[in-house]
């Protein structure tokens, strides 16, 4: 790939695929963000939905996380997008708003899955420290996904996360031709990217 606009669609693609495809690469990106003490911090979560002209991507996580405190304490956060069969890296920068108890999150709780929505059913928050291995949940969804009466008990602990970026780079390691771009979002001109050493 040899020219920028290319690079960007190839971005763009690679992102809607991460959506729909499982085993995806870009399925699951890694999001960075800060802690209280400065320290980064981060984790793996699954991509939800992307919106590549409005420069948008949504994360799903659980109230009572760390994440959520980070976020709400210091909202820019990064994420990274590894595919290794194609051997294409790429690192989105963002400012993330979080989103509870609106428009936005009903509509992304409607509209992930029911067994993803069993999740937020766990009596302590992610992270807490039990006496055994287990899932958190409680006896009675444990082994089912439960009606959706008893999932919307859990819709308190939801929420969404909605990353607006305008910062991309992008990485591809293809032996000796490596390639390496980098792209910034201007409200007055659009995409403007440049080519950077691998």
């Amino acid at each position: 790939m040899d020219d920028l606009q290319t690079v960007l669609a190839h971005i763009r693609r690679l992102l809607e695929a991460g959506l729909t495809a499982n085993g995806h690469g870009f399925r699951l990106p890694i999001m960075a963000s800060v802690d209280r003490e400065g320290k980064p911090s981060a984790r793996a979560l699954i991509l939800r939905h992307v919106d590549f002209e409005a420069r948008e991507v949504r994360l799903h996580t659980d109230s009572r996380t760390r994440k959520v405190e980070e976020i709400g304490a210091y909202p820019y956060v990064m994420l990274v997008f590894n595919d290794q069969v194609a051997n294409v890296q790429v690192q989105l920068k963002g400012c993330a708003s979080l989103h509870q108890d609106d428009v936005y999150a009903e509509d992304a709780w409607t509209g992930a899955s029911r067994s993803s929505r069993r999740a937020y059913l766990t009596e302590a928050g992610p992270g807490s420290s039990i006496k055994y291995p287990a899932s958190g949940l409680p006896a009675d969804v444990a082994a089912i996904v439960p009606d959706e009466a008893r999932l919307r008990q859990g819709r308190h602990h939801f929420t969404a996360i909605r990353i607006r970026f305008d910062e991309i780079e992008w990485l591809l390691l293809d032996g000796s031709e490596n390639r390496r771009a980098a792209f910034r979002f201007e409200a007055d001109s659009g995409w403007g990217g440049n080519w950077c050493v691998p």
